[in-house]
């Protein structure tokens, strides 16, 4: 062991450069000095682990460091988010699905089937029912709380909430809807159906190999979600669906709506 001459004189500087170092400067630190008889000695400090991290090295160029073996390394501002400001948030999305049925449906039914002129001529100037299934998904890092959706529509809908939705009304759109329960991380939970119709225009039908095929065809729809939820910034999305997007024999489209 190395005495140091004076340790109360050290103790008084340990004091100051302390108080200095640092931003903001470590509270709680205690010191102690000890003499022999020809006033040489020691000071211990304590330094306490700090209420206030992070601490910038007021000394050295300002910077941040970490100790990395017997180094003392300079922290770069990803690491020291991840450290200080871990961002564990949920991540929510939407999926869409899109269905329709020409009207009347036995005869929708049967046209499939065998398409024909007679059933074309039936079809094609009638309306078709329309429904959306709406799935909302969290696969962020930590659950989403008190979750609130608002919809606005290009139509008018006839809505039917899930298990974990509470329906109401808003300004902002033709509905909302709030949940019922935290909605965890890695969980997917149905959120709403809506019903609908629209009229089809009288267009010429395809005839591919000697068939019949009714085109769908009607102005985009849309819908167009507010998404809110506790520690996250409210998220805009909107999904459409074109004609061409919908294929005669399935009835049936999928679109995500991911807010950016």
């Amino acid at each position: 062991m190395r005495l140091i001459s004076d340790p109360p004189v050290f103790e008084s500087s340990l004091r100051d450069w302390i108080r200095d170092a640092t931003n903001p400067p470590v509270t709680g630190v205690e010191y102690q000095s000890y003499l022999n008889s020809s006033g040489e000695g020691f000071v211990v400090c304590l330094i306490p682990e700090s209420m206030h991290k992070p601490h910038r090295a007021e000394f050295e160029s300002k910077n941040y460091y970490y100790r990395a073996g017997d180094d003392f390394l300079i922290v770069e501002p990803g690491l020291l988010r991840t450290l200080f400001y871990p961002q564990s948030i949920p991540n929510i999305w939407l999926e869409v699905d899109l269905h329709y049925r020409l009207n009347p449906a036995d005869l929708a039914i049967e046209y499939e089937k065998n398409p024909d002129a007679f059933g074309f001529n039936k079809l094609i100037n009638s309306t078709s029912s329309m429904s959306y299934d709406v799935v909302l998904h969290n696969d962020g890092a930590a659950t989403a709380k008190d979750i609130y959706v608002v919809v606005k529509s290009s139509d008018d809908l006839n809505f039917y909430q899930k298990t974990d939705w509470v329906i109401s009304e808003n300004l902002l759109g033709d509905a909302a809807f709030l949940s019922r329960r935290p909605i965890h991380p890695g969980e997917i939970t149905e959120l709403f159906s809506a019903s609908f119709q629209k009229n089809f225009s009288n267009k010429t039908p395809n005839q591919s190999n000697d068939s019949w095929e009714i085109i769908p065809h009607f102005a985009k729809v849309f819908l167009k979600f507010y998404i809110f939820a506790e520690g996250v910034q409210r998220k805009e999305v909107v999904v459409e669906f074109a004609p061409e997007d919908i294929g005669f024999d399935s009835g049936f489209a999928t679109k995500k709506a991911i807010p950016i």
